[in-house]
């Protein structure tokens, strides 16, 4: 499966609701945002391929599984979708 916009990594807006530490990150990616309601959360790799998903519990998205490298983080939920890059040392 693919990132559903095919130029995402070119037009990610400069988001001020999506905001986490730490950045870069080695475990764990913490949310530093105020979520209301039920978040789905998918990271996606540079090139579009979806890596990891699942719901969004207590904040935090677990990343000790991926290699290094550049990633996306998005957040959705039925009302919007938030991503922002990240780096997973």
């Amino acid at each position: 499966m693919c990132i559903r916009d095919s130029n995402i990594i070119d037009a990610l807006p400069q988001n001020k609701l999506l905001n986490f530490y730490p950045n870069p990150a080695s475990i764990e990616i913490s949310i530093n945002a105020v979520l209301e309601g039920n978040y789905n959360y998918h990271i996606y790799s540079i090139s579009g391929q979806i890596l990891s998903s699942g719901k969004l519990i207590n904040n935090s998205v677990n990343i000790e599984s991926l290699k290094s490298g550049i990633f996306i983080l998005e957040l959705e939920n039925e009302k919007e979708i938030l991503r922002e890059r990240f780096i997973k040392l």
